[in-house]
């Protein structure tokens, strides 16, 4: 997932004006992108607050098949929707 997507692709996060460094939200996608992976391969639905930071790797999943030979796509799952 990381050779598809090496930079994150969600702008940097902002709290009273000031905008995230390049190094913790490097840190951040790279977290994001192992919590992906680890569903993936488990074969387990994943919940997110914020599930519209991982859409672009089941995108890639979804885009590239070839790349994860039996492995379904990531199911993300908002945890707005179990409310």
């Amino acid at each position: 997932i990381m050779a598809i997507l090496p930079d994150p692709p969600t702008s940097p996060r902002r709290s009273h004006r000031l905008a995230e460094p390049r190094q913790e939200r490097l840190a951040r996608w790279r977290f994001d992108v192992m919590i992906a992976a680890t569903a993936l391969v488990a074969r387990m639905p994943l919940i997110h607050n914020n599930a519209a930071d991982l859409e672009p790797i089941r995108a890639a999943v979804e885009c590239s098949p070839g790349r994860f030979p039996n492995l379904g796509p990531l199911d993300l799952i908002r945890c707005s929707s179990l409310g």
